[in-house]
Order: C-alpha cells, then structure tokens, then sequence
C-alpha cells in the first residue's frame, strides 16, 4: 500500500511537469510519461500505446514497462509504476479511469503490462493551473 501511495504522488508530480511543459493531447502525454519513467530510472523501457475498446465506449492505453533487472524487491516497483499511472491519467483526464495490470516478469527480467480504460465522453486535456 505504502508503494502504491508513493507512486500516486508521483504521478501527480509527473503530471504538474506535464502541464508545464505545455503538454495538451494524449499522444504528447503518453511520450512525455515514458520519457519520466525512463528518465528517473523507474523503467529500462517503456512504450504506450493508445487502442480502441471493443465496446466502443471507450479506449485504451497501453503501458508496457520493462526494469533493468529481477530481484525479490521488484514487485515494488510493480505497485509505484501502478500508482504513477493511475495517479497521471486520472488528473490527465479530469475523472475517473479503470486501470488492469499484468506482472510478466520472470526470474531473468520485469516486465509489466498495464491498461488504462479511459470512457470516450471524457475531456483529455490537462488542468489549468
């Protein structure tokens, strides 16, 4: 819980930075979240994709993180990441978001796969602050 709360007020200060960047659309919002995590050394890698839902009501983000190794300590960073992502898209989209999440790690490496729901009716544009 402690990790996940960590990464909650990450990705509120990922987002604060977001908006001062100037960042206004979800595909700038998307780089500008992968170029953070990689950029404090949270993700060796990390690409996100945008897809359509199958229900048509809403889309999905994709977000798939690779860390630089495997360690018993690991499945922290699952929750941070996890607390990041739900904490920026939540603010990012000025509501609600379901988030899924998938550990792919195994004994060599961590992968982690996350999808963020987010409903068509939703603006996607950042607070003014």
């Amino acid at each position: 819980m402690v990790a996940y709360s960590l990464g909650r007020g990450l990705g509120e200060c990922f987002y604060k930075l977001a908006v001062k960047q100037g960042v206004k659309d979800l595909k700038a919002a998307n780089a500008f979240l992968a170029w953070a995590m990689k950029r404090l050394r949270l993700a060796k890698d990390a690409a996100i994709f945008v897809m359509k839902s199958r229900d048509d009501l809403s889309f999905e983000v994709l977000v798939r993180i690779a860390s630089s190794g495997r360690s018993e300590r690991s499945d922290i960073f699952f929750y941070i990441l996890r607390g990041i992502i739900f904490q920026f898209y939540s603010l990012f989209t000025l509501g609600a978001i379901r988030i899924s999440s998938l550990n792919r790690s195994n004994s060599l490496k961590s992968c982690y796969e996350y999808i963020v729901k987010i409903s068509k009716d939703r603006e996607v544009m950042p607070l003014d602050e």
